[in-house]
């Protein structure tokens, strides 16, 4: 369950597909939002399921995720 709750495209609320810039400009715009202690929802977020927390760490921790090749 760890995998699926900390998956960075899933906290980043990104498809697979998403590209380096669309990684880097949700990550800020998620950082900015959580600095201001509020939360984003994606059509990604699955509302049955276990709720997507988005800290400014979590967020700052997917983007390093992504940003190594062999984390993808």
């Amino acid at each position: 369950m760890e995998l699926i709750e900390n998956n960075p495209f899933r906290v980043l609320g990104l498809p697979l597909t998403a590209s380096v810039r669309e990684i880097d400009k949700r990550s800020q715009d998620l950082e900015t939002f959580a600095e201001m202690g509020k939360s984003k929802t994606f059509d990604t977020d699955f509302l049955n399921f276990v709720p997507v927390i988005r800290t400014s760490e979590n967020v700052s921790n997917a983007r390093k995720k992504l940003q190594l090749d062999k984390e993808k």
